[in-house]
Parts: structure tokens; C-alpha cells; sequence
């Protein structure tokens, strides 16, 4: 698939800036608001796992 491809399904690729975002997170107790903006120009991982919270 080209690069001009990936880019109109909107697939980030390296090197290039990533989508906007906003999340609720849950540190220390508390939910807090994060967002792409307010961590522009820091680096920073996301990551997901949506079962830590699943009843089992």
C-alpha cells in the first residue's frame, strides 16, 4: 500500500505527528483528563489494555 494510501485511512506512520486525542486516566486514586495538547512537546507511551478493569 503506498504512502499517500495509508495516509487517507488515516494510519500513523513514523515520523509523523500523532492524531489528536483525549483520555480519562486513573492515577493515584484519582481519574484525571489527558490529551495530546496538554503533552505536546514531551515524550510520552500510551498504552491500553482494556481487560484490567473486565469482572472475570
Amino acid at each position: 500500500m503506498s504512502a499517500s494510501a495509508l495516509a487517507a485511512v488515516s494510519v500513523p506512520l513514523v515520523g509523523n505527528p500523532a492524531p489528536e486525542w483525549k483520555a480519562t486516566g486513573y492515577l493515584n486514586g484519582e481519574f484525571k483528563e489527558y490529551s495530546s495538547a496538554a503533552l505536546k512537546g514531551r515524550w510520552y507511551m500510551l498504552f491500553f489494555y482494556p481487560l484490567d478493569f473486565t469482572p472475570v
